[in-house]
């Protein structure tokens, strides 16, 4: 994947069109709670309460729950659930992962069938490999990598890179 910082700012440049392909997904109409450019794919459910503003993707088979908040420059894999009262910005959110309520996600990478367990924070350039299990009231600070399949204690503070706890 490279630097996470890198990779966030490729996406960012497919969701600005600055370098092709551009981003697949029919286009959502602009309402209330609806801002900008996004895209969804098939299948998708989007509560009526649920706050957009792109750009930002959202894959097939999402659900976007009641309160949520899915901000600019964000991509969410296929099957990505997004609970009540979350906030997704900046990121990119792998297929099939879960991100449960009051959880607060910004500018970090979540990989493949990760479980991101209610009111957990996830702070900027943090990257979350595959299979992930981040425990309740869980902070990852700026920067840090939690390796793949790895089970985070619930209210852990995670301020280094975490290849070690499985």
């Amino acid at each position: 994947m490279g630097r996470p910082k890198t990779y966030l700012q490729a996406n960012y440049d497919v969701l600005h069109h600055k370098i092709t392909p551009p981003p697949s997904g029919k286009p959502l109409k602009e309402g209330v709670g609806r801002l900008g450019q996004i895209l969804v794919g098939e299948h998708v459910k989007i509560h009526e309460n649920a706050r957009l503003i792109g750009p930002l993707v959202i894959g097939d088979g999402c659900i976007i729950e009641k309160g949520a908040i899915v901000g600019r420059e964000t991509v969410l894999g296929e099957n990505v659930r997004l609970e009540e009262n979350s906030t997704v910005k900046g990121s990119v959110i792998f297929s099939d992962s879960i991100i449960q309520n009051s959880s607060y996600l910004k500018d970090c990478i979540v990989d493949s069938n990760c479980r991101i367990e209610r009111g957990s924070f996830i702070e900027n350039g943090a990257v979350l490999g595959g299979s992930v299990r981040l425990g309740p009231h869980s902070r990852v600070g700026s920067e840090r990598y939690i390796s793949n399949s790895n089970v985070i204690l619930p209210q852990s503070m995670v301020d280094s890179d975490y290849p070690i706890v499985t």
